[in-house]
């Protein structure tokens, strides 16, 4: 009794011969296709791979145990066979690669974990740790930790200890830090001016709202004023409720 052919061993030599007749060229699902003997076992064929073949049931049934004398289905299978093999390669190397850019992304984030611990000596929570990971990826390790570096003129102590709030306020400094690192010369200089300004406005106006101000700034500029007509209405107003009702007549 002949040895029945798997499923997954069928599905194997269909994809290697993508779903493709190799006797009459015709692809599912335009015929029916099926697995074929190269070597007939009638007449000692092997039931292995490199014996299998994909065949339509019409050059299937029509050949029935009769040897092919053509080595073209042979050469074409030997061809496959190759490129299968060399595809394999390229993956395992792909994979070989690939783990170790994982490597290297777990020892990058490491080190910046360990530095940041080391400048404050507090360590990250997992929230922490994931911000880390996607300033790593969006600005890169050294941008981080210098930008890091920077964001230590932040903290403030009591006792000689770095107060916890303090160290979470740095924290969050820390993205925009790289964010403005990463921009052109003249794009740094505008953005540093319109912080100032801003910085300017918490100092002048008892009563403002940091929130309001920051969605309003960004209107104003958006819209194509510039930030010397900024600085010009901020010190037109005398208070914040002013400042408001002055900006948004520019916006409206």
């Amino acid at each position: 009794m002949r040895e029945p052919i798997s499923k997954r061993t069928r599905f194997e030599v269909f994809k290697r011969d993508a779903f493709t007749c190799q006797y009459c060229g015709k692809s599912a699902p335009d015929v029916i296709l099926e697995v074929d003997h190269i070597e007939p076992i009638s007449k000692g064929g092997k039931h292995t791979l490199l014996n299998f073949v994909t065949s339509c049931v019409d050059c299937n049934r029509g050949k029935s145990n009769i040897k092919l004398s053509d080595n073209s289905v042979v050469e074409k299978q030997k061809k496959s066979l190759i490129e299968l093999s060399e595809k394999q390669e390229q993956l395992r190397m792909i994979l070989k690669w690939r783990s170790g850019l994982i490597k290297i992304e777990e020892q990058e984030v490491q080190a910046l974990l360990d530095n940041w611990t080391r400048l404050t000596t507090y360590h990250l929570t997992d929230t922490g740790i994931q911000t880390i990971k996607k300033l790593r990826k969006d600005f890169g390790l050294v941008s981080v930790l210098e930008s890091m570096d920077i964001s230590i003129k932040y903290c403030k102590y009591e006792d000689d200890e770095i107060t916890k709030e303090s160290v979470e306020n740095a924290f969050n400094k820390v993205k925009g830090i790289c964010y403005l690192r990463s921009l052109p010369e003249d794009k740094r200089i505008e953005y540093q001016r319109v912080g100032k300004l801003k910085y300017s406005m918490r100092n002048k106006y008892y009563d403002c709202n940091e929130k309001w101000m920051a969605i309003y700034i960004n209107q104003f500029l958006k819209g194509g004023y510039s930030i010397d007509e900024l600085e010009c209405l901020i010190n037109n107003s005398s208070s914040y409720k002013n400042w408001e009702q002055n900006i948004q007549e520019y916006l409206s």
